[in-house]
C-alpha cells in the first residue's frame, strides 16, 4: 500500500534579471534584463492507484491522475515598448495562466480465473482511458481565454487465440489422391477481432483586445474494426475498417436504432487482404495474394468526397529442383502411396514377398541412376523464385454517393455512383504490372552468385493531358561474393588464405527505362519519348582487408554509366543524347586498442583503468561527368566535377562518463562544367570535443 498515493509539488520564482548560464549579457551592460518579467509558477499533482484497493488476483490497473499548475508573468516593461512600468501598473499587464487536468489512463484487467465477467469482458478491454482538462488565461492582448477538452477512448478484443474448427474433408482420408486434404480444418471464428473507438470534445472561448468574444466547439468520433480470419491453415483474410465523424453540428446527430445519423463523416477507410498458400508439392511453393484499399476524404468546400481505390493481386513462390530430384523416384512415390506403415512392417512384407521386392529393386535401379546423375549436374544451382503482381489505382474526386461494396473490394473497376459533384481536382487512374525471377549458383563451394530479372510496367489510364507508359527492365542483376572454397582442387589452401584476408565482392546491374506517350497523335500507337540505359558496377570491386584483430582496411570502387536519349514529342525525331559517368572510390581504415592491464609508470607502479582508443581514416573520391549531344550541334559538357575528402578521427574513451576526441576534414571540390564555369571549393575543418557526464 506504500504506492497507493503519489504526490508531487513544484515551485519556481524568477526576477526580471534572471539569466541562465548560457545567456550572454547584451552590450556588456550589467543592468541588462533576462526575460524582463517576474515569473512565478507552482503546481502539484496527485496519482491515486485505485487498483491497489482491489483484489490482487484481478490483475487490475486503474491509475487516476490529477494535476494543477498556475503561472504568472508580471512584466517590467510595457508590452511592445522599452518603457518601465510603475509598480501599481504592472499588475494590470500581467499574464496569468491556470490549468487543471484529470484523467485515467490505461485501464486494464488480467484475471486468471474462469469468472465470465473477466473472461468475456474486462480482460478483453484495450486502451481504455478518460481525460478532462481546463485552462484559463488572462493577458493584455487576450483579456480572457478559456479552453476545455474532454476525451474518452476504449476498445475490446473479441477474437480467439484457438478458434473452434471442424475437419470438413475427413472423408478424403481413404482416397489416395485426396487423402492429404483430410487434415484440413475449417475455422469457425476469427482469431483476431478488435473493436475500438474514441470521442473528444473541445471548447474554446476567446476575448480579443476590444473585448469581442468568439467561441468554438468541436466534437469528433472515431471508430476502428480489425478482423483477421484464418479460414483454413493456408487460407486467411484480413479486414480493417476506420471512420472519422464530425459531431459539431447537433442537427446531424440522431441516435436512433431504426434511422441513425452520426454526424458528418470526414474520412472512411477500409483495407481488405487475402492470402492463399497451397502446399501441393514439397518442391514447389506458391502464394496467391489479393489486396484492396479504399478511402474517402471529405472536401468541405465542395461538400463532396475524394474516393481512392487501390487494388492489387499477385502470385509468388519458388521451385526447388533439389527436393524434386531427391524425392521423385518411383520407389519413394510407391512408399508414399502406401503411407502410414513403419520400417519394421515394410521389412516384414519384403521378407514375405521376395519376388515383388526384386521387381521394386529393379525399378528403383532403372530410375535412380539417371536421377542421381541429374542431381549431381544441377546441385550447384540454387532454387528459383518468381513473383508476379498486377495493380490498379483509381482516384475520383467530387463523389456525392458512396460506391457499392463490389467496387470497394475491387471486384469491379467502374463505380456505380451516378453524377459527380463540384470539385477542383481531376480524376486519375493507372495500372501497374511487375515480373521478377531470381536464382543463383555456387561454384566450387566458394563463388556465390545471385542473378535476377525484373520488369515493371506502369501505364496511365485516365490523366489530365498526355498519358504515359513507363517500362523498367533490369537484366541481369548480379551479386557475386567470394568466400572460402570447399572443393577447389590443388590450390584451395592457398586461395582460401588469400580470400580470408581480402573478402572480395562485386556486383553488376544493367537496366533500361523507357517512357512512352500512349496513343500518340490518336494514331493508336505508343511513341517512345525517352530511353535511359544504365550500367552499374556496385561495387566493381570491394575488399575488406583484415591485417590483424585491431587493424582493418576496407575499400571499394563503384562505377555507373547512364545513357539518356530524348525524342521530340511532336515529331518523334531524335532530339538529344546525354552520357553520364560517375565514379566513387572509398577507403576506410580503423585501428583500435584498449589497455585493460593499465600502464606502468616510474615510481607509481602499474595504474589500471579501462580505456579504449580508436583511430579512423576515411578517404573518398567522387567524379561526375555528363556530356550532351544535341542534333546538329557539337557535344557539350554539362557536368564535370570531382571532389576528394580526407577525414581522420581519433576518439578516446577513458570511462563511461568521460569521452573525447579530435575530428578533421580536408575536402577539395572542383567544378569545370556548366557553360565553361570553373569553380573550386576548399574545406578545412578541425573539431576537438570532450564529453563529461555526471
Amino acid at each position: 500500500m506504500a504506492d497507493l498515493i503519489i504526490y508531487n509539488f513544484t515551485y519556481q520564482s524568477k526576477d526580471p534579471y534572471f539569466r541562465g548560464i548560457s545567456a550572454a549579457t547584451r552590450g556588456g551592460s550589467n543592468n541588462n534584463l533576462g526575460s524582463g518579467k517576474t515569473e512565478t509558477s507552482y503546481g502539484y499533482g496527485l496519482t491515486f492507484n485505485f487498483h491497489k484497493l482491489l483484489p490482487k488476483v484481478w490483475g487490475a490497473r486503474i491509475p487516476i491522475r490529477y494535476n494543477y499548475t498556475r503561472r504568472t508573468l508580471i512584466p517590467l516593461l510595457r508590452n511592445g515598448t522599452d518603457i518601465v512600468l510603475p509598480d501599481n501598473i504592472r499588475e494590470q499587464e500581467k499574464n496569468d495562466l491556470e490549468s487543471v487536468s484529470l484523467g485515467v489512463n490505461g485501464i486494464s484487467f488480467n484475471h486468471k480465473g474462469n469468472n465470465l465477467l473477466f473472461k468475456l469482458f474486462l480482460n478483453r478491454l484495450t486502451s481504455t482511458s478518460f481525460s478532462y482538462g481546463r485552462t484559463k488565461q488572462y493577458s493584455v492582448t487576450t483579456p480572457f481565454r478559456y479552453g476545455e477538452n474532454f476525451s474518452f477512448r476504449s476498445g475490446i478484443r473479441l477474437g480467439m487465440q484457438k478458434p473452434p474448427s471442424i475437419p470438413i474433408f475427413a472423408w478424403t482420408k481413404s482416397i489416395p489422391l485426396l487423402k492429404k486434404m483430410s487434415a484440413s480444418r475449417l475455422f469457425l471464428y476469427p482469431n483476431q477481432w478488435n473493436i475500438s473507438g474514441d470521442y473528444s470534445r473541445n471548447l474554446s472561448i476567446v476575448d480579443d483586445i476590444s473585448f469581442n468574444r468568439s467561441s468554438n466547439i468541436s466534437r469528433s468520433l472515431n471508430g476502428n474494426v480489425e478482423l483477421s480470419f484464418k479460414i483454413f491453415e493456408n487460407l486467411s483474410a484480413n479486414l480493417r475498417y476506420r471512420t472519422s465523424r464530425d459531431l459539431s453540428d447537433l442537427n446531424l446527430v440522431r441516435w436512433s436504432v431504426n434511422d441513425p445519423k452520426i454526424g458528418q463523416e470526414t474520412r472512411y477507410v477500409h483495407n481488405f487482404s487475402g492470402n492463399y498458400d497451397p502446399k501441393l508439392f514439397k518442391f514447389v511453393t506458391t502464394s496467391i495474394n489479393y489486396r484492396a484499399d479504399y478511402s474517402e476524404n471529405y472536401d468541405k468546400s465542395f461538400e463532396s468526397f475524394r474516393s481512392v481505390l487501390s487494388r492489387s493481386w499477385g502470385v509468388s513462390g519458388s521451385f526447388d529442383h533439389k527436393k524434386l530430384l531427391s524425392g521423385g523416384t518411383v520407389s519413394s512415390a510407391r512408399r508414399r502411396f502406401k503411407g502410414g506403415k513403419s520400417n519394421r512392417e515394410k521389412a516384414e512384407e519384403n521378407l514375405k514377398k521376395g519376388k515383388e521386392k526384386e521387381k521394386k529393386k529393379s525399378g528403383k535401379s532403372f530410375l535412380s541412376k539417371p536421377v542421381s546423375i541429374l542431381k549431381k549436374l544441377t546441385n550447384w544451382i540454387n532454387p528459383f523464385t518468381y513473383k508476379y503482381n498486377r495493380g490498379f489505382n483509381n482516384s475520383i474526386p467530387g463523389i456525392i454517393k458512396r460506391p457499392g461494396w463490389r467496387y470497394q473490394f475491387g471486384l469491379i473497376l467502374e463505380p456505380d455512383i451516378g453524377s459527380l459533384g463540384k470539385t477542383n481536382r481531376q480524376p486519375s487512374a493507372n495500372e501497374t504490372e511487375t515480373y521478377s525471377v531470381s536464382s543463383g549458383f555456387v561454384l566450387f563451394g566458394g563463388v556465390r552468385t545471385d542473378i535476377s530479372y525484373r520488369k515493371n510496367i506502369s501505364q496511365d489510364l485516365i490523366s489530365q493531358g498526355d498519358k504515359y507508359k513507363l517500362v523498367n527492365t533490369s537484366w541481369p542483376e548480379l551479386n557475386i561474393r567470394i568466400s572460402k572454397f570447399k572443393s577447389l582442387p590443388l590450390i584451395r589452401k592457398y586461395v582460401n588464405k588469400f580470400i580470408g584476408v581480402f573478402s572480395p565482392r562485386t556486383g553488376y546491374t544493367r537496366s533500361n527505362r523507357s517512357k512512352f506517350i500512349v496513343n500518340y497523335n490518336q494514331s493508336g500507337k505508343d511513341f517512345e519519348s525517352e530511353r535511359v540505359t544504365s550500367v552499374s558496377h556496385n561495387p566493381l570491386i570491394s575488399i575488406n582487408l583484415k591485417l590483424w584483430r585491431s587493424l582493418s582496411l576496407s575499400s571499394s570502387y563503384v562505377l555507373s554509366k547512364n545513357k539518356r536519349i530524348n525524342n521530340n514529342i511532336t515529331t518523334g525525331e531524335f532530339q538529344s543524347e546525354t552520357n553520364s559517368t560517375r565514379r566513387t572510390i572509398a577507403l576506410t581504415t580503423k585501428y583500435s586498442f584498449s589497455s585493460p592491464n593499465g600502464f606502468k609508470l616510474p615510481f607509481f607502479g602499474r595504474i589500471k583503468f579501462r580505456s579504449t582508443m580508436s583511430v579512423e581514416l576515411n578517404v573518398k573520391f567522387n567524379s561526375d561527368l555528363s556530356v550532351v549531344n544535341l542534333i546538329n550541334n557539337p557535344p557539350s559538357t554539362k557536368i564535370d566535377r570531382s571532389d576528394i575528402s580526407i577525414a581522420p578521427r581519433i576518439s578516446y574513451q577513458f570511462s563511461r562518463q568521460i569521452k573525447g576526441g579530435i575530428t578533421g576534414r580536408w575536402q577539395d571540390s572542383v567544378d569545370n562544367g556548366g557553360g565553361g564555369a570553373n569553380r573550386k571549393n576548399h574545406i578545412r575543418e578541425l573539431q576537438i570535443w570532450t564529453e563529461i557526464r555526471f
